[in-house]
């Protein structure tokens, strides 16, 4: 699991320990079955409201569900993403690579907005999108704690079309993490 690189307060995130409504599984049963072609899941919703708990859970079932390895699944914090792509920029690193994101088979991109960043990393964010979006046979997952209105401002309508273009789920409910 640490492959994954998913926090390790939600390695044991699953729909069944989750505290809410669980919508997104009957979209993530569609997609495994092949029953849509929509490939993002965008899960918004205030702090605290377990949005990064049914990324997790999805990862996780979908890693149950069919024959995906480990190895073609990232998990990555927008603001993570951002730093890769600056630091690429500014240094020339090599580490980091557009493609790795593109191509991977499950793509989970946890708290967007989480983080400022420039045009020159935000066309990349784009270009990541636009490849995830015409290649229906990947899945990506995105989570955000501010409202769809919101996406479209900071984004613009290209970003945020297409992260507004699957399955949407809003997380309600107190914030868990001040109980």
């Amino acid at each position: 699991m640490s492959r994954l690189n998913i926090p390790e307060r939600y390695l044991f995130s699953t729909f069944e320990n989750y505290q809410g409504k669980i919508g997104i599984k009957a979209g993530l049963t569609d997609k495994i079955a092949g029953k849509t072609q929509k490939n993002f899941f965008l899960i918004h919703g205030r702090n605290g409201t377990g949005k990064t708990h049914l990324a997790v859970a999805s990862i996780l079932f979908i890693l149950q569900q069919t024959k995906v390895y480990y190895s073609r699944v990232k998990f990555i914090r927008l603001k993570h993403l951002i730093e890769k792509i600056k630091s690429a920029k500014d240094n020339a690193n090599r580490t980091f690579s557009k493609q790795d994101f593109e191509k991977v088979k499950i793509l989970i991109v946890d708290d967007l907005l989480s983080t400022s960043f420039d045009s020159w990393a935000l066309d990349i964010f784009a270009d990541i999108l636009d490849t995830r979006y015409g290649n229906t046979s990947t899945l990506s997952v995105f989570t955000t704690d501010v409202s769809i209105q919101n996406l479209y401002e900071v984004f613009g309508k290209r970003i945020a079309t297409r992260l507004t273009s699957g399955f949407i789920y809003e997380t309600t409910g107190e914030n868990r993490r001040l109980r």
